[in-house]
């Protein structure tokens, strides 16, 4: 009964390894689709700062906003970042993406998790600690 029990529990917690996982993977690639959407925004308006509405982006109508997601434009660059993101987030982004545009604020910087800081001077609106993805 003893070594039922102890199975039991070792597949719950594969489980749950798995399940957050997945989890994980799923909030990078709806981080990264509203990158891409908000990326194209600030192309085509280089002129605006700030945080706009996802009714303004070109969004796929399948989509749905992640809680948590959040986007940021200024002078043609966009800044697509999760405050505080679940552990993996960011190493999960940089293999999805093999960029050094994703990492995770630091000090006012984007610091990619295979290159390190890259120079890429955050806007003040993203916290420290972020997972962002930059375009």
């Amino acid at each position: 009964m003893i070594a039922t029990t102890g199975l039991l529990a070792d597949g719950e917690r594969l489980s749950s390894n798995r399940t957050a996982a997945v989890d994980v993977e799923a909030l990078a690639y709806n981080l990264l689709i509203y990158r891409n959407a908000l990326a194209e925004y600030a192309y085509n308006n280089p002129g605006v700062a700030g945080a706009p509405a996802d009714s303004a982006l070109a969004l796929p109508t399948w989509w749905a906003h992640s809680a948590g997601v959040s986007g940021y434009v200024q002078g043609g660059s966009s800044y697509a970042y999760y405050a505080a993101p679940p552990n993996g987030l960011v190493t999960t982004l940089a293999e999805l993406t093999e960029s050094a545009a994703v990492g995770y604020a630091n000090g006012g910087q984007l610091v990619s998790p295979s290159s390190g800081a890259t120079g890429v001077v955050l806007p003040a609106a993203i916290p420290a600690g972020a997972a962002v993805a930059y375009r």
